[in-house]
C-alpha cells in the first residue's frame, strides 16, 4: 500500500524483509500463492513494486500459468517500480531472499498486520486534517462518522475476509448451522427467549432486518423491550434505541414487568411493602444483564450507525433495537421529495447497518389506519405504513396483534326491539370470545425469508406489561 511518510520523517511500520520473503518463497515454490492469497493482497505490500509484482503473479496464476523470473522477466523489465531495483534481476535476488517456504504464512501475517497499522495512520491523518478545517459546513459529527466508518472498513475489510466463496465453502457454513441446530434441538442464530416464536423465526441471523409492527396499544415496544431484556439476560448484548420515549420512561416498564407490580401503582405510590421490595429486588438483576438504552429524539439513522459502531467496539453489541422507524429523522444534509422517499432510505440505512456490522437490527413500525376498517383487523403485509421498501428490506416482518383489546371496546349494547334473552345470548358469545383472548397477545411472522410464516401466542399482562410465553389458559 503506497503511503507518504509523515513530515516528521519518521518511516510508516513496514516490514521489507518479509516482503522480499514472501515474493521468494512464491518464486521458489508457485503452490505458495495458493496457500497465502487469502491473507495478503497487492495493496499490504509497503513497496510499490513488491505490490505490483504481487498483483502480477496473482494474475498469471488465475491464467493458470505458473509465475516464475521466467513468466515474469517481460513485466519485471517494464515496471517503473521494479526498474531501480533491478528490473527482472530483482527476481533472482528476491529468490535468493527466500531460505525456507516454513515460514511464508507467518511472512503473510507481519505484511498483513503493517499493512493494517498504516491504514490506522492514514486514517488518523485525515481525521487531523479535516478537524483543522474551517469548512463550516461539514460538522464535527461528520467528521467523526466519516472516521469511525473508515476505521470499521478497515476492521471489516481486507485478506481472509472476502465475500467471495465456492458454493462448496456456503455449503459447508449452512451445514454447520443445520449441524448446530439438530445438536442443540434449537434454532440457530440469535434466539427470542420465546419458545414458539423461535420455532416460527428459525433464529435471527445476524445480518437480518426484523420489521416488528402493530396498531397503537397492541404492545409492540412492550414486546421489543421484553425481546431486548431476555436477549441480554442470556448474555448477548442489546442496544435499545428509543425515539419516542425517555431512558426513565424505558425503565419504569422494566421495573413494573420484571417486578410484576402494575406500572400505575409504581407511579401513584399505592405498592404495598411487600411488593415494594419486589421492586428493589430487580436492581440487582439489571446490574448484571448487558441491556443499555439510548437516549435518542430526533436521531437519525446515521447517528445511529455512529454510535451503534463505538457500541460493537466497546461492548460487543449483537442486537439492535430501534422504536421507531417512522420517527426517525432524515440524515442532516440529504433531502426527500415525500415522506415516502424518506422513509425508503431510513429503511435501507437500517438494513445496511445490519450488514455492516453483522449485527441484527430489529426495528418498529407503525401499520396504517386501514386495519381498523375491517372486521378482521389483524394486520397485513400491505398495511406497513408509508412505504412498500419496508416490507422489501425486511428479512423477518412480525406483527403484534391483540384481539383482546379489539373485544374490550366492542361489548354489545341492546339493540332496538331486540328480545332480552337474545341480547344476552349475544353478551354471552361475547364474553366467551372476550375470555378465550384474554391476556393473549398474537406475534403473526408475515415474512421470513430464513423460515416459516405462522402465528406464536404469547401471554400478555397489560398493566405490568410483561409478556411470557403462554402456557397456561388463566388470567391475571
Amino acid at each position: 500500500m503506497p503511503f507518504d511518510p509523515p513530515e516528521d520523517g519518521r518511516v510508516p511500520p513496514q516490514s521489507l524483509e518479509a516482503e522480499q520473503a514472501l515474493l521468494g518463497a512464491v518464486l521458489s515454490n508457485a503452490a505458495v500463492f495458493d496457500r497465502v492469497c487469502d491473507h495478503v493482497a497487492a495493496d499490504d505490500f509497503a513497496h510499490p513494486g513488491h505490490g505490483a509484482l504481487w498483483a502480477e503473479i496473482a494474475r498469471v496464476s488465475e491464467r493458470g500459468a505458473t509465475p516464475t523470473p521466467i513468466t515474469l522477466q517481460s513485466f519485471a523489465n517494464d515496471c517503473p517500480d521494479l526498474e531501480a531495483a533491478g528490473g527482472a534481476r530483482y527476481l533472482v535476488t528476491l529468490m535468493g531472499s527466500c531460505v525456507t517456504t516454513f515460514n511464508t504464512p507467518e511472512y503473510a501475517r507481519v505484511i498483513a498486520d503493517y499493512a493494517h497499522r498504516r491504514r490506522l495512520m492514514g486514517i488518523g491523518r485525515e481525521l487531523e486534517i479535516n478537524a483543522h478545517s474551517h469548512d463550516l459546513e461539514t460538522t464535527a459529527a461528520a467528521i467523526q462518522e466519516q472516521a469511525e466508518a473508515a476505521l470499521l472498513e478497515v476492521a471489516d475489510a481486507g485478506p481472509g475476509r472476502s465475500a467471495t466463496l465456492h458454493v462448496s465453502q456456503a455449503i459447508d457454513l449452512a451445514l454447520e448451522q443445520m449441524e448446530a441446530a439438530h445438536k442443540q434441538r434449537a434454532p440457530t442464530g440469535l434466539l427470542t427467549g420465546y419458545p414458539d416464536l423461535d420455532r416460527l423465526l428459525g433464529g435471527i441471523a445476524d445480518d437480518e432486518l426484523v420489521i416488528l409492527a402493530g396498531r397503537p396499544s397492541m404492545g409492540k415496544s412492550a414486546l421489543a423491550m421484553s425481546l431486548a431484556w431476555r436477549v441480554a439476560e442470556a448474555g448477548t448484548a442489546a442496544d435499545f434505541y428509543s425515539a419516542e420515549m425517555g431512558p426513565d420512561g424505558l425503565a419504569e416498564r422494566l421495573v413494573s414487568a420484571q417486578a410484576e407490580v402494575g406500572l400505575s401503582d409504581l407511579k401513584q405510590g399505592r405498592c404495598s411493602p411487600e411488593r415494594f421490595e419486589r421492586v428493589l429486588a430487580v436492581r440487582d438483576a439489571f446490574a448484571r444483564v448487558p441491556l443499555y438504552i439510548q437516549d435518542c429524539a430526533g436521531i437519525s439513522v446515521a447517528a445511529i450507525r455512529s454510535r451503534a459502531r463505538r457500541m460493537k467496539r466497546r461492548h460487543g453489541i449483537g442486537l439492535i433495537v430501534v422504536d421507531y422507524l417512522q420517527i426517525l429523522s432524515q440524515t442532516r444534509g440529504e433531502r426527500s421529495e415525500n415522506r415516502t422517499q424518506e422513509i425508503t432510505k431510513i429503511s435501507a440505512g437500517l438494513k445496511a447497518l445490519a450488514k455492516e456490522l453483522r449485527v441484527p437490527v430489529i426495528a418498529l413500525s407503525q401499520l396504517s389506519r386501514a386495519v381498523e376498517q375491517r372486521e378482521d383487523k389483524r394486520p397485513l403485509l400491505s398495511d406497513l405504513r408509508e412505504s412498500g421498501a419496508i416490507e422489501q428490506d425486511a428479512d423477518k416482518v412480525v406483527f403484534v396483534y391483540r384481539d383482546e383489546y379489539y373485544l374490550d371496546r366492542s361489548e354489545p349494547s341492546p339493540r332496538e326491539g331486540e328480545a332480552a334473552d337474545a341480547f344476552r345470548d349475544r353478551l354471552a358469545r361475547h364474553s366467551e370470545r372476550l375470555g378465550a383472548v384474554r391476556n393473549v397477545m398474537e406475534v403473526i411472522v408475515a415474512k421470513n425469508r430464513r423460515g416459516g410464516i405462522g402465528t406464536a401466542r404469547l401471554f400478555f399482562h397489560a398493566p405490568t406489561q410483561r409478556i411470557e410465553p403462554l402456557c397456561r389458559e388463566e388470567t391475571r
